[in-house]
Order: structure tokens, then sequence, then C-alpha cells
């Protein structure tokens, strides 16, 4: 049987208890995100999900409620992962690969100083909670 966990809901404006779209159903060991809206990265945490517990990450359309958070989302994965985490399935309509490859192409992606920076210095994948 699936489990649905409600991420996020609303619409592009935000209200005090609603903002960004976003689901997450569980299909035996699967773990597969509906769209990654403003705060999701945040908000699943908040509801007892770990990102690397999602393998499936599926985008319905790309309006920015919908997929603002996916540089976070993903990126997080990567840190809590020590620089591996599992493998992540991207699907999406059109422009799914463009974006991606905005954010995360190794020479000029969004993030790829980010990347250079914690595998040149592996203390940077170190947290230290006190």
């Amino acid at each position: 049987m699936a489990e649905i966990t409600l991420i996020g809901s609303g619409f592009p404006v935000p209200a005090k208890n609603r903002f960004g779209s976003s689901m997450v159903v569980q299909v035996g060991k699967d773990q597969i995100m509906f769209d990654c809206g403003p705060g999701t990265t945040y908000k699943m945490v908040q509801a007892g999900i770990s990102p690397l517990d999602v393998n499936h990450l599926v985008f319905t359309h790309h309006h920015f409620d919908h997929d603002a958070d996916y540089g976070c989302f993903t990126m997080t994965r990567w840190n809590m992962g020590n620089n591996s985490a599992p493998p992540l399935e991207v699907l999406g309509p059109d422009l799914t690969t463009t974006i991606t490859d905005l954010l995360f192409k190794e020479d000029g992606g969004v993030f790829s100083y980010d990347f250079k920076a914690r595998i040149n210095h592996p203390m940077s994948t170190h947290s230290y909670v006190t």
C-alpha cells in the first residue's frame, strides 16, 4: 500500500501555513517525491523524511512553486551522503534536463563551485553539533 506525505501545498503566494508544492509517496522501498517547491527540503525533514531516502523526483511542471528547492534538495542529499548520495532518478517535462544542467553541470553550473570546494576540501563535508 502507498503512503502519501504532503510536504507543501498552496499556490505561488506564501501563506502562514502553506507554500510550495511537494509530496512524497512511499511505495514499498521506493520514496517518490513529486515537485520540489520552496522550502521542501526543510519541511520534509520536519515531517521525518530524510532527503537520502528519496530515490525518485518527478516534476509535474516547471513553475517556481514546484521546483525552486531543487538545488537545495539535491545539494543537501549530496552533503548528507558525504559526497556519494544514493542515486536519484529525476523525471519531468521539457526543460527538466536544461534546468538540471544549469544547476549541476560540472563546468559552469550554478553549484559547480560548491561541488569542487567540497571535493577538494574534505573537512567541508564534516559537521559538528555542539
